[in-house]
C-alpha cells in the first residue's frame, strides 16, 4: 500500500448487525470524505459492502481478527476449558508484541517489510496513517471486556506509532478488572482527543480513578449530524397514530415471558382500542429469533395495522423513524434516531449498564423520565406513558431538534481535529 495520499485508520467500524455502529461510522465518514476528498479512509473488515461502495473505503484486518485464530481449535473437552481460555490469553499478549515489534521495525528503524499476512497488514495500515480514529460507542467497558481491551491496545499501537489517536462519542465503564483499568490509564493520557456521549458519567469515572485526559468534552453520540435517506415509506397513507416500536429483546432475558407478555398486551390495546398504527423496525436483519419474537407479538396480540420496517442503512432508518408520531424502543440508536427527529420517545432498558447508557442519552434533553426499565414494563403504564408523549409532542418536538442541533455542532470537534491532520 502506498502512502503518497492522507490516510485515516477508522477504529470500532460496525458490523454487520449492529446499526448503531453504523450511523456513527457513517456520519463520521461523511463528514471527513466532504471535508478531505482524496484522503484514504480504512475501515474494519466487516464494514458493509454498500459503504465500501459509496465512500470508496479500504479494509484492513482488525486486531480481533489476528487474534480469532485460536479460537478456531476448540479443543471440546470440558474440564479443559481452562487451557483453552489459558492459551487465548498467552497467545493474545504474543501477537499483540509481534503487531507491535512490526511497528516498530516499520516506524523507527524504518523497515518496509513486504509481508502480507494479518499482522504485517495491520502493523502496516497504523504506521502509514496519519489519524488514528475511533468511532463512538460504549466499547470500553468490563461488560465487553474483550472487546474493550482490544480497543485500548489498538490505540496503544497507535500511540507508540506516534499517530494522532482521537476516540469520538465514547462511554466508558463499568470496570470490574484491575488490568482494564491499567490499560485506561496508560492509553487515555496520551490521546489528543476523546469525547464522550453521555452528559457526565464518563468524565466522573476518569475523576474517580484519578485520570487526566490531555483533551476532553462531553459531546453526545457521533450520529446525532447523520443526514436523512429518503425511501418509499408504506405507511406514509395512513392519516393516524403511527407508533415506532423497536423490541430487540435476547430470548436469554431473565423473566422474558412476563415482559413479552405485557408489551404484546400493550400493543395490543394501541393498535385495537386506539387504532394506533405499529410501525416496526428490524436493524440486526441477521438475526432471525428477532424477526421471528416480533411476528409471535403480531399474532399474539391480534395487532391490526401492521407495517415492519427492515434496512440495514441507518439513514433509512432514520428516515422511517422520523415518520412516527411517538416510539418505545430497546436499541440505544433507535432512541438516537427519534430524538434527532423530534420524536418522544420511551426508552426501555434492562441492568445498569444499559441504564447508563439509556439516561445518560436522555440527560441530554433532560428527559431521564422517558426511561423505563424492562422489568417494569406493564401494559397499562406503558399505554399512559406513550398517550402522554403524545398529547405533549407539539411542545417535545420543538426541544427535541433543538437539542440535536447543538449536539450535531458539539461532536465537530473531532472531525475537526480529524481533517486539520488530513488537509
Amino acid at each position: 500500500m502506498s502512502n503518497s495520499k492522507k490516510q485515516v485508520m477508522l477504529i470500532n467500524m460496525g458490523g454487520r448487525g449492529n446499526i448503531g455502529d453504523r450511523a456513527m461510522a457513517l456520519n463520521v465518514i461523511r463528514q471527513i470524505r466532504d471535508g478531505a476528498p482524496d484522503v484514504r479512509i480504512l475501515v474494519g473488515p466487516h464494514t458493509l459492502d454498500f459503504m465500501m461502495n459509496e465512500f470508496k473505503l479500504t479494509r484492513y484486518p482488525y486486531l480481533s481478527h489476528c487474534l480469532s485464530r485460536l479460537t478456531n481449535f476448540n479443543l471440546k473437552i470440558p474440564f479443559l476449558s481452562w487451557l483453552q481460555r489459558a492459551m487465548e490469553s498467552v497467545f493474545y499478549v504474543l501477537n499483540s508484541l509481534f503487531i507491535l515489534s512490526l511497528i516498530i521495525l516499520k516506524r523507527y528503524l524504518k523497515i518496509d517489510f513486504g509481508w502480507s499476512f494479518m499482522e504485517a497488514e495491520l502493523a502496516r495500515s497504523i504506521c502509514e496513517s496519519d489519524v488514528i480514529f475511533f468511532v463512538g460507542g460504549g466499547y470500553i467497558t468490563d461488560v465487553g471486556q474483550f472487546e474493550s481491551r482490544t480497543n485500548l491496545v489498538m490505540a496503544l499501537f497507535g500511540i507508540l506509532a506516534r499517530k494522532k489517536v482521537i476516540m469520538s462519542g465514547q462511554g466508558l465503564g463499568p470496570f470490574d478488572s484491575w488490568f482494564s483499568e491499567k490499560l485506561l490509564k496508560i492509553v487515555i493520557p496520551h490521546l489528543d482527543l476523546i469525547t464522550f456521549r453521555d452528559t457526565e458519567g464518563s468524565e466522573e469515572l476518569l475523576k474517580k480513578l484519578g485520570i487526566v485526559a490531555k483533551n476532553s468534552e462531553a459531546v453526545g453520540d457521533d450520529a446525532m449530524s447523520l443526514p436523512i435517506l429518503e425511501v418509499e415509506n408504506k405507511e406514509d397513507k395512513w392519516n393516524g397514530v403511527k407508533l415506532g416500536v423497536n423490541f430487540r429483546i435476547s430470548p436469554f432475558t431473565h423473566n422474558l415471558d412476563k415482559k413479552v407478555e405485557e408489551f404484546t398486551e400493550f400493543l395490543s390495546i394501541a393498535s385495537n382500542e386506539l387504532g394506533w398504527q405499529i410501525n416496526f423496525f428490524i436493524f440486526e436483519t441477521w438475526r432471525p429469533w428477532e424477526e421471528g419474537l416480533i411476528h409471535s407479538i403480531i399474532e399474539k396480540g391480534k395487532l391490526k395495522n401492521v407495517v415492519i420496517h427492515k434496512t440495514e442503512d441507518p439513514r433509512e432508518a432514520l428516515y422511517l423513524t422520523g415518520k412516527c408520531d411517538i416510539a418505545i424502543g430497546i436499541s440505544y440508536h433507535f432512541i438516537v434516531f427519534a430524538l434527532k427527529l423530534g420524536v418522544p420517545v420511551i426508552g426501555l432498558y434492562s441492568g445498569q449498564y444499559y441504564k447508563g447508557k439509556m439516561t445518560g442519552l436522555l440527560s441530554w434533553y433532560d428527559k431521564k423520565d422517558w426511561a423505563v426499565p424492562t422489568d417494569e414494563i406493564d401494559s397499562v403504564m406503558l399505554k399512559e406513558a406513550c398517550q402522554k408523549l403524545l398529547d405533549e409532542k407539539p411542545s417535545n418536538r420543538e426541544q427535541l431538534i433543538t437539542k440535536t442541533i447543538e449536539l450535531a455542532l458539539r461532536t465537530r470537534k473531532t472531525i475537526d481535529l480529524a481533517l486539520k491532520q488530513l488537509n
